[in-house]
């Protein structure tokens, strides 16, 4: 055989190899429900370790969960689906078969296993109450086109990706995110049409994108432990921040005026057609707010 041919048939060989895996995993819809007499929706996941992705679904159905991974995935989730005063409410149990103290998964961790892969996919045909407690891993949240009541976060050493593209038009009462390890990037918070957002930061690194259609009147409350906060902010909207930092913290309000002795502003705060208010607090870790 010539060299030539023998490097292809190497080449064609290590293709495959590296496709096997990719061949074996598959999608596959665990349960799905279709949307009745809901008028109201709150979605509850739990997950241990693994990849979630939430986004939009079509058709007509309330929601549909899928694995996209190996065959074992497949029984790693637990899903329960009922309707109440015509409120569908939705339980995703994410595991990877660990114990109470979640040893398995840390287990998974050490390994550098990816562990499963899962796809939530939700109505936009009515309001969404999300509420999720992830451990390990990572999510992936893209609430574009979807109707949001209310979302309350909690993330362990995960890292989380939260985009909201298109304006939201219910209106939010309060985002809540906290995070211990991991980290969080976002995209077009303002999006959601939140009255308050609350962040609770451990030591990570978190970066919160306020820009989207954000409520005049919007309160935002942020608090960074050890890690380290980014906030962007569009350049039309007017911010005063206050901000209680200790002695070991680091806080930078980048193109802001000074408002008083406790208070900082950006220039266009006065005559800005959309203003909110910022309270901020560092512990050892740093904050920066700047424009985007």
């Amino acid at each position: 055989m010539t060299r030539t041919y023998m490097n292809r048939l190497y080449a064609g060989a290590f293709v495959f190899v590296i496709a096997f895996p990719l061949l074996q995993a598959q999608e596959q819809v665990l349960r799905t429900a279709s949307l009745t007499t809901e008028h109201a929706l709150q979605v509850n996941v739990e997950g241990g370790f693994g990849t979630l992705h939430v986004l939009r679904g079509p058709g007509d159905a309330v929601y549909a969960i899928k694995s996209i991974g190996e065959e074992q995935d497949h029984q790693r989730v637990t899903v329960s689906y009922s309707v109440k005063d015509r409120t569908g409410v939705l339980h995703v149990e994410l595991n990877t078969g660990a114990d109470e103290d979640g040893l398995s998964d840390l287990l998974h961790l050490f390994k550098g296993s990816s562990g499963g892969r899962w796809q939530l996919e939700l109505t936009d045909q009515i309001p969404i109450d999300y509420r999720m407690e992830f451990g390990g891993g990572h999510a992936d949240l893209d609430f574009s086109g979807l109707r949001i009541s209310n979302i309350r976060l909690e993330a362990g050493a995960s890292s989380l990706n939260i985009r909201m593209k298109t304006p939201n038009p219910e209106r939010l009462k309060l985002v809540s995110i906290s995070a211990g390890l991991g980290s969080i990037h976002s995209e077009s918070l303002g999006n959601l049409n939140f009255e308050r957002l609350r962040f609770e930061g451990g030591l990570g690194s978190y970066s919160l994108d306020l820009s989207g259609a954000i409520r005049d009147g919007a309160k935002i409350y942020a608090e960074v432990g050890l890690g380290s906060l980014d906030i962007l902010i569009p350049q039309s909207l007017g911010v005063r921040a206050t901000c209680d930092d200790s002695w070991l913290s680091s806080a930078r309000f980048h193109r802001f005026e000074r408002a008083d002795d406790e208070s900082y502003q950006t220039p266009n705060y006065s005559s800005a057609s959309r203003r909110v208010s910022m309270s901020l607090e560092s512990g050892i870790g740093s904050v920066s707010v700047r424009w985007k």
